[in-house]
């Protein structure tokens, strides 16, 4: 946590998950599959981001304005198509959101950002780098509450 000159605090969250998003978490993957199994790919979503933001100590409201940066560390060379990695993050950027569920209202996402519409987040940066020995997904999130 930083403050600038103005007063505004800056609240900053890293987190690393070792691996990159699930091939099943694409859009291309989940043609013809039922709604049930689109539940369970989102529940499992939730989880793992749920996890790692616990596991960092991440606490208070949602952040209001905030900047997002994501790090595909690719464990090879081979051919990627870079909207497939990007489309395979979405279930995990729903999860770092307070997300209210339509119905019931409640919050069904750990609550790091208020929402991710572009009023909030902006357009996240992509970005890669080569790991060959430990892929991983890497989440920078820099914000702050007051908006």
């Amino acid at each position: 946590m930083t403050t600038n000159a103005a007063g505004t605090v800056t609240e900053a969250l890293t987190i690393r998950l070792p691996c990159l998003p699930p091939a099943e978490y694409s859009a291309n993957n989940d043609r013809g599959r039922s709604f049930w199994h689109k539940q369970k790919v989102t529940a499992s979503a939730y989880d793992e981001i749920v996890i790692a933001v616990r596991e960092q100590g991440w606490h208070g409201e949602p952040l209001m304005v905030a900047t997002v940066k994501v790090t595909f560390g690719l464990p090879d060379r081979r051919k990627r198509d870079s909207g497939g990695l990007t489309e395979r993050f979405k279930p995990w950027l729903d999860a770092l959101t307070r997300n209210p569920d339509s119905k019931t209202k409640v919050w069904r996402g750990v609550g790091v950002l208020w929402d991710d519409e572009l009023e909030v987040i902006g357009w996240p940066e992509y970005s890669h780098v080569y790991s060959p020995k430990e892929p991983f997904t890497e989440i920078q999130i820099l914000g702050n509450r007051g908006g």
